[in-house]
């Protein structure tokens, strides 16, 4: 079983920061530094946040990841 197999397996509507798994712990540590956040929808979809808005919703894990790479390196290129 791959370890993206483990993430979306493992059922989670809130967790606190020490019990998520890797590739969820980058990605909030990314999302952090950008003043955004990470909410788990449900099993396999996640949302993303800034501030009060909802930036993204519906996103699998790699989705997220990929929407938050997109979104960091063009703001650091402005």
């Amino acid at each position: 079983m791959t370890q993206a197999d483990r993430v979306l397996s493992t059922p989670r509507t809130t967790a606190p920061e020490s019990s998520l798994t890797m590739p969820e712990q980058a990605l909030h540590l990314r999302l952090k530094a950008a003043g955004m956040c990470l909410d788990r929808i449900d099993r396999d979809h996640y949302r993303i946040n800034w501030r009060n808005q909802t930036v993204a919703s519906g996103l699998t894990l790699l989705g997220a990841a990929r929407f938050i790479d997109r979104a960091l390196n063009r703001e650091a290129r402005s």
